[in-house]
């Protein structure tokens, strides 16, 4: 055999002895759902077991449809050229529980919205503040929060998303259930044992 194939072969046995090492020791550390559905039935009772099963230093990291955005009542409001200038929203503080929607992608070519079936898909919705709340009541750490936006340039090349430019459709959360040794000094804290050390 060539020193290539030989060279290759060798990259090839370590490459696997190391994926089969790291699938034999890995512990869970990220959990992430990208469907709002994966957390939103049962909401409390998801993310106590994702902070159970996470080790300690892990983290959780979901999307959902933004809270203040995906209301109940929402209407697109459009100018004279078919921009959207505002999202008319209501009764954000009532919650959903698997009432039914019907949809089908705004981008699909007309004829395949008309040929195509819509989709069906139960909505669970919770405010933002229920939403935080739960994740602190659980246990976790809140990281980090963004609200996704697209750049001038996307909506040039895609225009149907240029309403992503007024609200934001999304929420990303990344919460990190905190390490035992600092859950241990907050818990000797809060009993009035003494600070937690750094």
């Amino acid at each position: 055999a060539s020193i290539e194939r030989v060279a290759l072969a060798l990259r090839s046995r370590a490459e696997a002895s190391a994926l089969r090492q790291i699938a034999a020791t890995l512990e869970l550390e990220l959990a992430q759902a990208q469907h709002e559905n994966a957390l939103l039935i049962e909401t409390g009772r998801a993310l106590s077991e994702a902070f159970r099963v996470l080790k300690p230093g892990g983290f959780l990291q979901f999307s959902i449809t933004h809270p203040c955005f995906d209301t109940p009542h929402r209407r697109n409001l459009r100018d004279g050229k078919g921009l959207t200038y505002a999202i008319e929203v209501g009764d954000y503080f009532r919650n959903l529980e698997g009432d039914v929607t019907e949809w089908i992608f705004g981008a699909a070519p007309e004829e395949l919205k008309q040929a195509l079936p819509r989709f069906r898909t139960p909505r669970f919705t919770r405010t933002v503040g229920q939403w935080m709340n739960l994740l602190i009541e659980t246990g976790f750490v809140i990281e980090r929060v963004e609200e996704p936006r697209p750049s001038d340039e996307t909506v040039r090349k895609c225009p149907h998303v240029q309403d992503a430019q007024v609200v934001a459709y999304f929420l990303h959360v990344r919460a990190r259930r905190p390490r035992a040794d600092r859950c241990l000094n907050a818990a000797e804290a809060m009993r009035g044992r003494g600070p937690a050390s750094g």
